[in-house]
Order: C-alpha cells, then structure tokens, then sequence
C-alpha cells in the first residue's frame, strides 16, 4: 500500500479534532432562535452566545416595538446562549484533546519507526 493513501489513527484523529474544532467555534458563535408562539413570525433571533456569556448581552428584541414578554424572550434567549456556549466550549476541548491524541500517535508511529529492529 503506498504511503501516501494510508490512513492511519494519527490522520483520522487529527480530521476528527478539526471537525469538532470546527463545530464547537460555531456553536459559540451562531445566532440561536427561540420561538416564542406558534408561526414563523412569533420566532426571535438573540444575541450570540458568547457575546451572552462573556459580554453579558441584554437579548431583548429590538426590533419595532417590544413586545409584551420581552422578559421571557429575554431569558429563554440566555438561557439558549449559555446551553449553546458551554456545548460548545465542550467539543472544543473535545477537539483538543483529539489533537493531543493525533500528535501522541504521530510521535509514537515515528519512534517506532526509528526502532532498530532485530533480526533473529
């Protein structure tokens, strides 16, 4: 098998820690939606969960004029913000610990590599 094609635990480790890398930064910074009734229309868009979580954002709607249950969109908003954050703080740290276990494979392949071997 040629070298170039192999796939080894190292590469698939590392693909793995980028994916989830990747998905947790956006959980971080994509705007969640809460719906606040029934229809399109009745959905509110909140601020981004890391702007919730480290910049204390306020999440009230405002767009025209605040509705009645500003307050209750308000809160669903950071509670959605602070769930999604911390979900993805979680698959980032997941990811890293992926990409340690890639460059520990990688390290391991190569020392074993650079073992003499012994012939009998």
């Amino acid at each position: 098998m040629s070298r170039r094609r192999r796939w080894t635990a190292a590469r698939r480790l590392a693909i793995a820690a980028i994916v989830l890398l990747v998905a947790g930064f956006l959980l971080t910074v994509d705007n969640p939606t809460v719906h606040d009734g029934d229809g399109p229309e009745s959905s509110s868009t909140c601020a981004a969960p890391y702007d919730t979580v480290v910049h204390d954002a306020v999440n009230y709607p405002d767009v025209g004029p605040p509705p009645a249950h500003a307050d209750a969109i308000a809160a669903q908003c950071r509670e959605a913000g602070r769930t999604r954050y911390a979900q993805g703080i979680a698959l980032m740290g997941l990811g890293g610990l992926f990409g340690a276990a890639a460059a520990l494979a990688r390290l391991g392949a190569r020392l074993r590599a650079r073992r003499p071997r012994v012939s009998a």
